[in-house]
């Protein structure tokens, strides 16, 4: 009887196992072209960046703005400093200077610091402490014009006295007898005739602030919204010089001789922890003639006749006046 074969029982798993050979080379090649694919695809799109703020502008795209930059460089004596930060009357300046009426003549406004009453403390009749505001450095300018044009500021004892409270510095002594030569007066401000003092006969020299005008050039603070540190102004004010009449046995030796200036100057008061107020250093910039002379020179100045001295854009102060002043000499009703 034949004997039939029969095949061996391994033969089926290996064929299985041969496809599962196949298969998982099919699938580690298919893995492969896609990752090459990937890179290809990747590479000819070119390389990517992370996205950086160009200047001017931020990562959002949204502008920047740099911050503004201020001169510092103080100014020539002689001429007036480069406005950094112009002044608008028509806005808020710093803390109490403020718009009150605008254009009281065409070019010419009325703002908010005054002149009289500022200082909260005197000697004689010049303010030796006034307050770290706007205001306080406005009338400290003020003053410190009004002071180099009075007699104390060529008498040594009273300069020495009231200077270093009003001025940051003072010129040396020796530079006042020239001026005072000048003047026909001694070193206690006392007319003189060849080398002489004249009896009963009185100079004198004074400002006017409130028959004057000014306009500010720049303010420093100490920071953003802090207090004012220095203040460049300029003041416009008539100034008057006058001699007494003395009649004696020659007859008249001085009639009355009033000499009328209208006159610009330029003030930087810089504020003094040390002496608790604005002190201040003084430039005469230029004298003007408002077409009055001789005896129509008045110090009570309309206001038409002040904007026509300085032109546009500067103000009067809050209590600027046209009226007479009790003493003051040259006006007019």
């Amino acid at each position: 009887m034949p004997v039939r074969m029969m095949q061996p029982a391994t033969q089926e798993p290996r064929h299985y196992g041969r496809l599962l050979a196949i298969l998982i080379v099919v699938v580690v090649l298919t893995v492969a072209l896609i990752a090459v694919a990937a890179i290809v695809v990747r590479t000819k799109a070119g390389p990517q960046s992370t996205p950086t703020a160009s200047a001017g502008s931020t990562p959002s795209g949204a502008p920047t703005t740099a911050a503004p930059t201020t001169a510092t460089s103080p100014p020539t004596p002689g001429q007036t400093p480069a406005p950094a930060s112009p002044f608008n009357p028509g806005m808020v300046a710093a803390q109490s200077d403020v718009l009150v009426q605008k254009d009281v003549v065409p070019g010419l406004d009325r703002c908010g610091s005054k002149v009289n009453y500022v200082a909260s403390s005197m000697a004689g009749d010049f303010g030796i402490a006034y307050p770290r505001t706007l205001e306080g450095a406005v009338a400290a300018a003020a003053n410190a014009v009004a002071f180099v044009n009075s007699p104390a500021w060529l008498i040594d004892d009273q300069r020495h006295n009231l200077g270093p409270r009003i001025m940051k510095a003072l010129p040396p002594d020796e530079n006042f007898a020239p001026l005072r030569a000048s003047l026909s007066v001694n070193a206690d401000a006392v007319p003189v005739q060849d080398g002489k003092p004249v009896a009963n006969v009185s100079w004198h020299r004074v400002a006017y602030p409130l028959y004057g005008s000014f306009k500010l050039l720049r303010v420093d603070l100490v920071k953003a919204g802090g207090p004012p540190e220095e203040v460049f102004v300029s003041w416009m004010m008539p100034t008057v010089q006058t001699m007494a009449p003395v009649t004696g046995q020659g007859g008249t030796i001085f009639g009355w001789t009033d000499i009328v200036s209208y006159r610009i100057y330029t003030a930087v008061v810089e504020w003094s922890d040390q002496a608790s107020t604005w002190l201040a250093s003084v430039w005469f910039d230029r004298s003007s003639d408002p077409g009055l002379a001789g005896d129509a020179a008045i110090t009570n100045l309309a206001y038409e006749t002040r904007q026509r001295i300085t032109g546009p854009g500067w103000c009067l102060p809050a209590d600027a006046t046209t009226d007479p002043l009790p003493g003051a000499i040259r006006t007019r009703s």
